[in-house]
């Protein structure tokens, strides 16, 4: 028998222990590349951590100075609108004070116009040509009532009106709405009745007693409950009948006379709406009527009043007859046509045609005080009148008032052929406190000469050495007070100038 080996118990072990040595061995080796790679994730992580940090430092940075920037960029634009807004309202209130000041002068400009160029506004004379023509034109037109566009410029009463008047004066009479809203009520009650209940017959009266004998009568056994029942119904049928028959016709014979009443109170609501209508209808023909016949004869008696006014007041103007001339001139002067406050005083000779007019003139601290001049640059500015301005302005607005008047009063009457006016204004004294009537001017205005001048050529001052006058007026436009006693033969005494120069 072989005999058994004995175990290597030491070189076991060393080899168990090199094993393992070699286990850990490697496992350190492991463990030490773990750490390293560990630590090198670790550094690459705070490397990034880092970067990224730089990063946002960096966009932190660069934001910060974006931001400056386009405060600064804000700031600048805010500065720039501020100064064009400033600018704008320097513009505006630039051409606001442009726009006053036009308005300004355009006013100065206007008033002084309407001052100082009276006689300006003298136009045509009437002729007798023209005055025949409008007489003739008179009788036609007060003859037929249908002339269109006629002197007399008020409408032909309208029938329309009219109407209109007399239905609203209707409305507040007649209550045409109320009653046919009474009627539509009535009639659409009565359209909606009918009597629907149909007439109880044998048939329908048996059904309803074996409806009711069904719940009322019961047995065990058929054949007795069927009998009962049919006992029932043959007992109550007859007289049922003629009880729900006789009801149906009380309620048929009471629907009757109510439909009956409604339909009265219907035809009766009807009447009442036709009459209310028809009443409205005829007072609305008749009113309007009336209205229409009074104001025809209304306008018809104004129509002729204005027509023969207008004829006596042409007649008058071929005439001359005194009343009517003076009560001509009354009814002219003063007007609101002019910007002045004057009177004006008149005799008439009818005899010679000669009108004496005392005219009282406006005061020279009334004439506008300020004028347009321009500058060097050419611009327009507003300055103070100095006296020489304020007086020449005067001396034109007073002769030009005198020559206005005579032009309005020569053609109030053809029979006027000279008019001679003489002019006053009230002046402190010298030894005085109060103001007195001066007289500063005399001038004869005849006819023939008046009527052929142009009146749109010339001041007025200029047009008042064509006509016979007195004044003592400076160089520098002082016009001064006159003797009226001595005045008028120094008017005879004055040569015009010629007056083709004027026409």
């Amino acid at each position: 028998m072989a005999r058994r080996r004995k175990p290597d118990l030491i070189g076991g072990f060393f080899k168990i222990a090199g094993g393992m040595a070699k286990s850990i061995a490697r496992a350190e080796k492991q463990r030490q590349q773990e750490f390293k790679r560990r630590y090198a994730e670790t550094l690459r992580n705070e490397r990034e951590t880092l970067r990224r940090i730089k990063q946002a430092e960096m966009a932190e940075r660069r934001a910060d100075r974006e931001r400056a920037k386009a405060m600064r960029d804000y700031e600048k634009e805010q500065r720039r609108m501020e100064r064009e807004q400033e600018k704008a309202e320097k513009l505006w209130a630039k051409q606001q004070a442009q726009e006053q000041l036009e308005a300004e002068i355009e006013e100065i400009e206007s008033e002084n116009e309407e001052w100082t160029t009276v006689h300006q506004s003298i136009g045509s004379f009437a002729t007798l040509d023209e005055i025949n023509t409008t007489l003739n034109k008179c009788d036609f037109e007060q003859q037929n009532n249908d002339v269109a566009n006629g002197m007399f410029d008020k409408p032909y009463p309208n029938n329309n009106s009219a109407v209109a008047q007399a239905e609203e004066e209707a409305s507040t009479m007649f209550d045409v709405d109320n009653a046919e809203k009474d009627f539509l009520n009535v009639q659409t009650s009565y359209n909606k009745m009918s009597f629907t209940l149909e007439e109880p017959t044998e048939n329908s009266v048996r059904e309803i007693l074996m409806d009711e004998a069904k719940h009322q009568i019961h047995s065990l056994l058929p054949w007795k409950q069927k009998r009962l029942r049919k006992e029932y119904v043959d007992v109550y049928l007859q007289p049922r009948y003629y009880e729900m028959h006789d009801e149906w016709g009380n309620l048929k014979n009471e629907y009757e006379q109510f439909k009956s009443k409604l339909y009265t109170e219907t035809e009766t609501k009807r009447a009442e709406y036709e009459k209310i209508k028809q009443d409205k209808a005829n007072f609305i023909a008749n009113r309007s009527n009336e209205l229409q016949n009074q104001w025809v004869k209304e306008w018809e008696e104004e129509r002729n009043t204005y027509y023969n006014n207008l004829r006596d007041n042409l007649q008058g103007m071929i005439s001359g007859n005194k009343d009517y001339v003076i009560t001509a001139v009354d009814s002219i002067f003063p007007n609101d046509d002019l910007p002045m406050e004057y009177f004006v005083d008149i005799a008439y000779d009818e005899t010679t045609g000669k009108i004496l007019v005392d005219l009282d003139l406006p005061e020279i601290e009334d004439i506008p005080q300020q004028k347009i001049a321009i500058t060097s640059s050419g611009k327009k500015t507003i300055k103070q009148k100095g006296q020489t301005d304020l007086r020449c302005d005067y001396a034109n607005c007073v002769y030009g008032l005198a020559m206005y008047v005579a032009y309005n009063i020569f053609n109030v009457s053809l029979k006027i052929q000279e008019i001679e006016v003489s002019a006053y204004t009230q002046r402190i004294g010298e030894n005085s406190a109060l103001a007195t009537d001066q007289y500063i001017f005399l001038v004869d205005f005849p006819r023939e000469i008046f009527s052929q001048i142009d009146f749109q050529k010339h001041t007025s001052i200029e047009i008042m050495n064509v006509f016979k006058h007195h004044y003592n007026m400076t160089k520098t436009y002082d016009m001064k007070e006159i003797n009226l006693s001595s005045a008028y033969s120094k008017m005879e005494t004055f040569t015009p100038a010629d007056y083709n120069d004027f026409i």
